[in-house]
């Protein structure tokens, strides 16, 4: 058996062996295969973790608008920004589209941490020049948060974000 794993070259935890390190060099593969509902799924399985574990767990809501007026589809432009977020987020929290102008953070954070993390993040955001066939467009980035100590349901988390959306924070 042991001759066997030899000749076909892959080992149990082999990097070829594994289907899911086809999305690591594909940065887009990924925000592509998220459906709308992704965010919300993640979000209730973060929260059974967080209050099993006692852990604090803490929703970032994103807003993104081009500052150029005519720059193409809204959601390519946020999924972009999924991608860049994904790229410096720690790899615990999770970040998913949801919609064409928004995206989630959850965070495995204190509502303090994570609010240091969004304003971080929503500055990083707009300073970058996402490449664009009109030329290089910039972010208007809002964020609203919500704590698990706040709303005791993922649909109480999401629905306080998007509360907060209504009058959101500007970085």
């Amino acid at each position: 058996m042991a001759e066997t794993k030899r000749r076909s070259g892959l080992r149990p935890n082999s990097r070829a062996a594994r289907p899911e390190d086809e999305t690591v060099n594909d940065p887009w593969a990924q925000t592509r295969a998220d459906e709308p509902q992704a965010l919300r799924t993640r979000l209730r399985e973060e929260v059974c973790r967080a209050e099993r574990h006692a852990l604090p767990l803490t929703l970032v809501l994103f807003r993104v608008a081009p500052r150029n007026a005519s720059v193409g589809p809204l959601e390519d432009l946020t999924r972009a920004a999924v991608a860049l977020t994904r790229a410096v987020v720690r790899r615990s929290d999770v970040v998913k589209p949801l919609g064409a102008d928004r995206f989630g953070v959850v965070a495995n954070a204190a509502a303090d941490g994570a609010a240091r993390m969004a304003e971080a993040l929503a500055r990083q955001l707009q300073a970058f020049e996402f490449g664009c066939a009109g030329g290089p467009v910039t972010l208007e980035v809002s964020y609203s948060l919500s704590s698990l100590g706040e709303a005791t349901t993922a649909e109480g988390l999401l629905d306080q974000a998007h509360a907060g959306l209504r009058e959101p924070r500007q970085a």
